[in-house]
């Protein structure tokens, strides 16, 4: 059983974001995490849409998410500490 999505997968999610399609990214993130639940990128970029989304709750769910399942993973991190600083915890950031 693979572990990630595939290359056209990968590819089609990094084009809806880089199209800015926010929506998007989120729903297929959320697809792709659903089938590869260890997909670090998928709830990377879906914290990252979710926020350009206004939506910062879901951004945080999915932030946290990437660290737990990475956390040797440095971007996901400082995607984390960045969210938290910009909602003024800089406790937990």
């Amino acid at each position: 059983m693979k572990n990630q999505p595939t290359i056209q997968e990968q590819q089609h999610l990094l084009n809806l974001y880089n199209k800015g399609l926010f929506a998007e990214v989120v729903t297929f993130s959320e697809t792709l995490v659903n089938r590869f639940p260890k997909y670090t990128l998928g709830y990377k970029l879906s914290g990252a849409a979710s926020l350009n989304l206004g939506r910062t709750e879901e951004s945080l769910i999915a932030c946290k998410k990437a660290v737990e399942i990475a956390p040797s993973d440095i971007e996901a991190h400082t995607n984390l500490g960045n969210l938290l600083k910009e909602q003024g915890k800089f406790k937990n950031a």
